[in-house]
């Protein structure tokens, strides 16, 4: 990185960034980003939060038709970007790229500075191109970056019963602890999700009560939902049943509750 920066002729690969203290990593990676053209700048700062990326992603974010040049470029100068081929379902040979992840941590550090408030439309454009292509989990990753939570609910009301039957119980648990305190407190379904991953994913058979009863009281100061009402009973009284025989005459009366309702 000492020698690139300097404008000498050895490549970046042949210095191991390991024995670069970050700070600098820092400095250095400074003058390389300095270094380039306000375009390419521009490319590096909005491409920097994707963990991986092809030109296709790249245009779409930028509105551009080049990036297949300017990925060749940084990867050419060695800047800190790895390139692998991937194979498509169809056989297709794709090369995607990735950035060194101390580059990417300063890429980012800059790209919060530099943008601000305009990079929640460069996630909304993310999440778009991702939700497009059919991936939900990553189209809920950048919904939720860009703060936009109604999208993000909407796109997890959809799909979570898909995603929690593939056991991506760790994804549901942090996609729905992002969401705003407020927004999951006053949500009945995002309560009644936290009770199923606590159950479920944490064990916490008193966590789930804790939630499931949060969501019961919502659904019943709100009205009009039945069905979600019945789901919400049910699974209270199968927690009520794991939680043992001290338990289970609570767990006969909701289940009484739900035969008296229908």
């Amino acid at each position: 990185l000492i020698i690139q920066s300097m404008d000498k002729i050895a490549k970046l690969e042949d210095i191991s960034v390991g024995f670069i203290p970050e700070n600098l990593f820092g400095y250095f990676a400074d003058e390389i980003f300095q270094g380039q053209n306000e375009n390419i700048r521009d490319f590096l700062l909005k491409t920097s939060f994707l963990e991986t990326f092809d030109s296709e992603i790249c245009n779409m974010l930028l509105g551009i038709e080049n990036s297949s040049e300017i990925l060749e470029y940084l990867a050419g100068k060695n800047i800190f970007i790895e390139s692998i081929r991937d194979i498509t379902e169809k056989d297709n040979i794709i090369i995607k790229y990735s950035y060194n992840q101390l580059f990417r941590a300063f890429l980012m550090s800059r790209s919060r500075e530099i943008l601000g408030e305009k990079l929640n439309q460069v996630f909304k454009k993310i999440a778009l191109y991702f939700a497009d292509s059919g991936n939900t989990e990553e189209a809920l990753k950048y919904y939720l970056l860009a703060k936009d939570y109604n999208t993000a609910f909407e796109l997890l009301t959809e799909h979570f019963q898909g995603i929690f039957d593939r056991s991506r119980f760790e994804f549901l648990w942090d996609t729905v602890s992002s969401f705003e305190g407020s927004t999951l407190e006053n949500n009945k379904r995002l309560l009644f999700y936290k009770c199923l991953l606590s159950k479920y994913y944490k064990g916490s058979l008193d966590e789930a009560l804790v939630f499931i009863d949060r969501a019961i009281a919502k659904a019943k100061e709100e009205a009009g939902d039945h069905n979600f009402l019945v789901s919400c009973l049910t699974a209270k009284s199968e927690i009520l049943i794991n939680q043992g025989a001290g338990k289970i005459n609570s767990a006969l009366e909701i289940l009484n509750e739900l035969e008296n309702s229908e």
